[in-house]
């Protein structure tokens, strides 16, 4: 008998609660293939990646989806499922827009109506113990991830961005303790020396374009169509990729140690952050948990749909810098109109310091891909030659 499966949709939604449920998360990616049931329940022009998640729940039929109101598709696709799948779980998560201390208030109370639905759902019930368990073995997985993407950003990366964002994916979808152990051993595997991330002062990598990529959900593929074509992706700003585990001022810890150090998360009343330090595990409720959580998720890199895109462009275009980017490839899913709209802000910023971006829609399957092979290949060639 497998184990039930719970998809979710978006990095914003806390695994940890589904983990500490017995069930088994797992990120919804799609198919990434011409789409069948999705043309029966939502209109063509509607996000690919949202079409492709109707047609993976038809093929996979999880027990339960949490979806994420993460835009207008989210919603259409919140409602196609419960229309055409009534014997599956579904549930929406409301995710705020901003970063304050009310908006983790708010999400506070997500997260405890996601407890709520998914004990009567399940006839489960969800303990203290069960959540801080969870939470160690997500805490440890992301550090993993965060160690693999720090051999990605060196002068010389110790690993291609397609291998990388395979860790991450594989991360995302597997059960959780088979990816802590393949992590572990895949970053053993490669015995490399520790070494910071590239600075502006140090010389990029000799003959190769350094790329980073940006954009929503973007197909692995497109990475290997970059490395293929003579680029070397150095860093990335995606969906199902850094923003899974990037966080602001909490650092996690491998073996699944609480936080340490002061974060304006979990500053002024209730702090959150204060509590936990000061209690120690044993005495930490599930209060302290669900704070921790939503402060936790709302501190992570804010992706199109938050309000705070001034800071996001801002910082996106300093790590653009400290990587020594050569250019950027903006990968963007047709139809959206969040990240269709940041690409104009983005570029203009970009322009100003001389480096190069280039914008590419896909629908998001392999057909498209293909077509945007000449444009990759032709904008890592210009690349190429501004290096001469």
């Amino acid at each position: 008998m497998r184990d039930k499966l719970v998809g979710w949709t978006c990095t914003y939604i806390p695994e940890e609660i589904i983990l500490a449920a017995g069930l088994r998360p797992v990120r919804l990616l799609g198919t990434q293939e011409p789409v069948r049931v999705a043309d029966y329940l939502v209109p063509s022009n509607l996000c690919p990646y949202v079409r492709s998640i109707i047609d993976q729940v038809s093929s996979v039929r999880p027990d339960g989806v949490f979806v994420a109101s993460s835009c207008n598709a989210a919603e259409h696709l919140i409602d196609a499922l419960r229309r055409q799948f009534s014997d599956i779980f579904c549930h929406l998560v409301q995710v705020p827009r901003i970063r304050d201390t009310g908006a983790i208030s708010y999400y506070e109370e997500q997260i405890r109506l996601m407890i709520r639905v998914i004990e009567d759902g399940f006839d489960v019930k969800i303990t203290p113990e069960a959540l801080k368990n969870a939470i160690s073995i997500v805490s440890c997985i992301k550090n993993l991830l965060h160690r693999a993407y720090d051999l990605l950003k060196r002068p010389e990366p110790a690993i291609t961005g397609g291998r990388y964002l395979r860790m991450v994916e594989m991360a995302m979808t597997a059960d959780k303790a088979q990816a802590a152990r393949e992590l572990k051993d895949t970053l053993g595997g490669l015995a490399v020396e520790p070494e910071g991330p590239a600075t502006a002062q140090e010389d990029p990598r000799p003959g190769r374009p350094r790329v980073f990529l940006v954009g929503s959900l973007c197909p692995i593929s497109v990475v290997d169509v970059i490395e293929e074509s003579g680029g070397v992706v150095v860093g990335e700003e995606l969906c199902a990729g850094s923003r899974y585990f990037l966080t602001d001022d909490l650092p996690l810890s491998v073996d699944g140690a609480w936080p340490s150090g002061d974060s304006a998360w979990f500053s002024g009343d209730g702090a959150c952050g204060q509590g936990l330090k000061a209690a120690g595990l044993g005495d930490i409720d599930i209060d302290d948990i669900i704070r921790y959580l939503a402060a936790r998720y709302l501190a992570k890199e804010p992706c199109a749909r938050m309000q705070d895109s001034g800071e996001r462009y801002s910082r996106l275009v300093e790590r653009i810098k400290a990587l020594n980017a050569d250019g950027v490839i903006f990968y963007v899913l047709k139809f959206c109109d969040m990240y269709l709209y940041e690409y104009p802000i983005l570029q203009g910023r970009l322009d100003r310091l001389g480096i190069p971006v280039i914008l590419l829609e896909g629908d998001y399957t392999a057909g498209g891909i293909e077509q945007a092979r000449t444009r990759i290949g032709a904008f890592i060639e210009m690349l190429d030659s501004r290096r001469i």
